[in-house]
């Protein structure tokens, strides 16, 4: 391998001294071509990475459509990126210390114990029986929030940080209803559960130097304390960045909010507190808008900085576009839906994250008027993307994909409804 590497600085030299350039460009071209060299005998002889198979370079489109058939599951795209399409491949990321949760398992045994663990706590009859408290520390403790702004405002409205609020909300419900506390993140405004849930998200890479446990022993300590992050982490952080994601691809398309907003506003009175199951019998485009922004804006964590690309051909036409429509009436857009991952490592939280996501998001619906503030000019619906469609907010991946710039781009303005 260093022999190549040698041949190849001597060609360089031997091509520069045919065309007689001056010394110093040689020296640099040299410089440049052993650069070259050295990356593509890294990649050829020495990368982690060289026993995957490399893709082809050709047009993205080209891509998509073939590289599965042509690659297989998973593929090299450049010197330090790798495509997976099987999503098995994700789950070692997600262990906590080490240990396997409801989401990592890869062990049928430890999956079963974890479900037999914790999945009585988040089976529908559960939720349903908790739903006072998800409705109390979700939507109604955002309503009162923003309603005791709305009183004090001279204007009529107020401008709101979703990425605060929503992550305090959903803090402050699985404070509740898994550590029985009396949350007041919310009506304290107090983001230090807040911070430490981010910190957790920042911390997900160093999980895996912590020892493995043995699967067959019982829940000890530290599995009790993995399962404890697992659920906070799993109950705040995924739940609210599927309600900023929801709610900034509603303001980007104001034909598909409007649409959403006919739907809940024509179903129910302003004084009715939509529940799930309203939600899952009556709101079915708004359900769906929930299921393309989970589509649209999904996320993995990827261990030791490894660049991932998931191939975008799998979900049909124009895959960039957001487009409810795609799971309304279709039984086979849901069943090929796999944020909550499925069989033994299906979410047991998907319930209860269902639960708040709809119901924040439909009667926020139906009791404000959302629009973007007048500054909010660098994103929106005529801002394009080189795909032609409204650009996204900028996102970094933890545990799930977060909005990069929250202060700045998690900005909206709240009004009561004529």
């Amino acid at each position: 391998h260093l022999q190549c590497f040698f041949f190849n600085l001597v060609l360089w030299e031997s091509i520069l001294m045919y065309f007689n350039w001056s010394i110093t460009v040689r020296l640099v071209a040299i410089i440049a071509g052993g650069y070259a060299s050295y990356k593509i005998v890294h990649a050829l002889f020495f990368s982690p990475l060289r026993h995957i198979p490399w893709l082809i370079p050709g047009p993205w489109g080209k891509w998509t459509k073939r590289s599965t058939r042509m690659y297989g599951d998973i593929y090299v795209i450049g010197p330090n990126a790798v495509s997976i399409s099987d999503p098995s491949d994700f789950y070692i990321g997600f262990d906590t210390f080490g240990v396997e949760n409801t989401v990592s398992a890869r062990n049928p045994k430890v999956a079963s114990m974890l479900k037999r663990q914790l999945g009585p706590y988040f089976n529908p009859a559960y939720i349903s029986k908790m739903e006072h408290d998800i409705l109390r520390y979700g939507i109604l403790g955002l309503k009162s929030k923003w309603d005791s702004e709305l009183a004090q405002s001279l204007s009529g409205s107020i401008e709101i940080n979703y990425n605060r609020d929503f992550t305090l909300a959903t803090l402050d419900s699985i404070s509740a209803l898994v550590f029985g506390t009396e949350p007041r993140g919310l009506k304290d405004n107090d983001v230090t559960g807040r911070r430490l849930v981010h910190g957790i998200h920042g911390a997900m890479p160093l999980f895996k130097f912590f020892p493995i446990l043995n699967p067959k022993t019982p829940m000890d300590e530290r599995q009790i304390h993995a399962s404890s992050i697992e659920m906070m982490l799993a109950g705040t952080g995924t739940t609210s960045n599927a309600l900023q994601w929801a709610t900034h691809l509603l303001m980007l398309h104001p034909e598909i909010r409007a649409r959403a907003v006919d739907e809940v506003r024509s179903n129910f009175a302003a004084g009715h507190v939509i529940t799930y199951a309203d939600v899952r019998k009556s709101l079915p485009f708004v359900e769906a808008c929930i299921y393309e922004a989970l589509r649209l804006c999904p996320g993995h964590f990827i261990p030791e900085g490894t660049e991932i690309c998931v191939s975008y051909s799998a979900h049909g036409n124009e895959p960039f576009k957001y487009d409810p429509t795609r799971f309304l009436d279709n039984d086979k857009s849901r069943s090929n839906f796999l944020t909550f991952s499925s069989g033994v490592r299906i979410c047991s939280g998907r319930h209860l994250a269902w639960a708040e996501v709809s119901t924040i998001l439909a009667n926020m619906l139906k009791d404000y008027d959302l629009s973007l503030p007048n500054d909010y000019t660098h994103l929106g619906p005529s801002v394009l993307d080189d795909s032609g469609y409204p650009k996204l907010m900028e996102s970094v991946i933890y545990a799930v994909t977060t909005p990069a710039h929250p202060q700045r781009d998690c900005r909206l303005v709240l009004t009561k409804p004529m």
